[in-house]
């Protein structure tokens, strides 16, 4: 029986320094790739769950990519998200998710689980304390607004963690969930 490993490639500054291992990584896995790809990657889907990335970034999704969009968005991914919260939560029911705090790239894990994942690899979700910074820069986000969304991913990552196994394998502050590529590979 053959394993359904997905990979998310998520926005962290991380995607950018392990472009080619996570190239040499994803042969053979359904790929699923959040907001802007930067022509990067092109991913088995692309996911946006935000109006502002899909008008800025939508242009460039591929082709070869099926789009996947949320219901705020103008698709069909059932996501109620309480956004931003200081609280992480995150439950699926069917196709349904219900969660609070979910970025992009947790969402994106959601997304692979409703497909049946049996293992969500995961590259780009770096957090912020380690102070690598963003693919995007937002003028309201204060540090102690950041803290608090990587705490909240912190605590969405245990709940989807709970469902199928999630590996990070791009440095992250989620230590507990980081496998890094030599581990696996």
């Amino acid at each position: 029986m053959s394993l359904n490993n997905w990979l998310v490639i998520a926005t962290g500054p991380s995607v950018r320094k392990y472009e080619n291992e996570i190239r040499s990584f994803s042969g053979g896995m359904t790929t699923i790739g959040v907001h802007h790809m930067a022509g990067r990657f092109v991913p088995d889907y692309h996911l946006f769950v935000s109006k502002k990335r899909y008008k800025k970034y939508g242009k460039y999704v591929s082709p070869q990519s099926t789009l996947v969009l949320t219901r705020g968005v103008g698709g069909e991914f059932e996501v109620e998200n309480e956004y931003p919260s200081s609280i992480g939560r995150m439950e699926i029911d069917g196709g349904m998710v219900r969660c609070s705090g979910a970025s992009g790239g947790v969402l994106a894990i959601a997304y692979a689980i409703i497909n049946g994942a049996d293992t969500v690899f995961v590259s780009g979700l770096d957090g912020y304390s380690t102070g690598a910074g963003h693919h995007y820069s937002e003028k309201n986000n204060s540090w102690e607004r950041l803290m608090e969304h990587e705490s909240a991913t912190r605590s969405i990552l245990q709940d989807l963690n709970g469902m199928v196994p999630v590996k990070i394998i791009t440095p992250t502050v989620y230590e507990e969930y980081y496998a890094g590529f030599a581990d696996i590979v």
